[in-house]
């Protein structure tokens, strides 16, 4: 079960480094010792086919390219530790954690359609951290566009999987996914 904390790191383009990754997203993942679970990724914008919820075209991007591209405004802070500071670059990340909500730094539908496992991972959220969804990412969510996009652009392995990191054992109120999940149809 990943435990979610990224170190975004600027990487040069080409040099990936060892270990488990995702080549598509440059990406690379450690695990320590005691267990705690690490992804690095590089600061990066992401393009989509229509066709495809993986992304077609990736480069280098600055933090606030990076915090825009992100599924979840919580998932949008960094902590700066040359400064010892949050950084909220959406200026919604901050907000939504203190409130407890579970939204999209950019418009829910076309962050939806773009990647619709994005829904599960929300969902997920929700019942990992007792937060409540957006009500306008719960109606995008409820949009018949994007579950024909969940149908056709995702495996059902890929929808099992993310089904069950929201009853995994970092979830504080299952029955909150189960709820979201009927909801969302």
């Amino acid at each position: 079960e990943n435990s979610d904390e990224d170190v975004c790191i600027e990487i040069p383009i080409g040099n990936k480094g060892k270990g488990d990754h995702a080549d598509h997203l440059e990406t690379a993942s450690l695990t320590t010792s005691s267990g705690f679970e690490l992804d690095f990724c590089r600061l990066r914008y992401e393009r989509y086919d229509k066709d495809s919820r993986i992304p077609t075209n990736i480069g280098v991007a600055s933090a606030v390219e990076d915090a825009w591209r992100r599924d979840l405004t919580i998932n949008s802070l960094y902590y700066n530790i040359n400064t010892n500071q949050v950084e909220d670059w959406t200026e919604q990340g901050m907000r939504d954690l203190i409130l407890q909500t579970v939204a999209t730094p950019r418009k829910p539908l076309p962050t939806l359609l773009e990647d619709p496992t994005r829904i599960l991972r929300a969902i997920r959220f929700a019942a990992q951290l007792s937060f409540q969804m957006s009500p306008t990412l719960m109606r995008a969510a409820r949009n018949e566009k994007v579950r024909d996009a969940l149908l056709y652009k995702v495996s059902r392995d890929a929808i099992g999987g993310a089904i069950d990191e929201m009853f995994g054992t970092r979830a504080r109120d299952p029955a909150r996914g189960i709820k979201l999940l009927m909801a969302t149809n």
